[in-house]
């Protein structure tokens, strides 16, 4: 008796970028800001992306974030306007109902980190339980908790959306690898790129489920220590 078939990345067909719809029979309550910091490399912004494409939970972003990501693309990473302008138009593109407004006036409320005021403050307009952030130490859990809302880094987000629904974000890595062909890209291409991006513990542990129902992944063109 043969097992599962592993998840081939060559026959799915990924859905453009820029035709991302929510899919609305899966829609959840669980409203997530996504701070600038965490959308500006590919790999973790493809991850989060097809994350919130397949429903495992609603992404939320303000102008001022949306802002922060272009600056940093072009200030930090060198990368051209009009590159910056087409990464950004595929963010909005991937959750065309992710915007939050009028949370400016709830501003003078915040007594977080001076610079990360607006996005606790989008946060509790949206109602959002999660602020994921490569600087949880400008949202001090005392603060964050009195609005309900926690901040995470990246791999413990990650962690805890593998943790609630496995077989989603193994479609979501599926869906990655479809979409990587300039050049083609293997499953263990993608978890590397992820685990640089700071999230090792979720790539490590990722690998192993996915390992454990079809088997070892291609280490040809790269391999993920454990």
């Amino acid at each position: 008796m043969t097992g599962p078939t592993p998840p081939n990345p060559e026959t799915l067909k990924a859905p453009s970028p820029t035709l991302f719809k929510p899919q609305r029979a899966r829609l959840t309550g669980f409203t997530v800001i996504l701070e600038a910091s965490v959308l500006v490399r590919s790999a973790l912004r493809d991850v989060l992306l097809w994350s919130g494409h397949f429903a495992m939970f609603r992404p939320a972003w303000s102008a001022e974030i949306i802002r922060e990501i272009h600056n940093a693309l072009t200030s930090q990473f060198d990368t051209s306007h009009e590159r910056a302008d087409y990464i950004v138009s595929q963010i909005l593109a991937a959750s065309p109902e992710a915007a939050v407004s009028g949370h400016e006036a709830l501003l003078p409320a915040m007594t977080n980190s001076p610079e990360r005021r607006h996005v606790l403050a989008a946060a509790i307009m949206c109602k959002a339980q999660v602020i994921v952030t490569n600087r949880t130490i400008d949202f001090p859990e005392d603060t964050c908790a009195s609005y309900h809302v926690e901040a995470l880094s990246p791999d413990d987000f990650l962690c805890d959306l593998l943790d609630l629904d496995a077989d989603s974000m193994i479609e979501v890595l599926s869906a990655i690898c479809a979409g990587r062909t300039m050049p083609q890209k293997t499953m263990a291409d993608i978890l590397l790129e992820i685990a640089d991006c700071g999230c090792p513990v979720f790539a490590t542990t990722i690998k192993k489920t996915i390992e454990s129902i079809y088997g070892p992944l291609s280490t040809e063109s790269a391999e993920l220590s454990d």
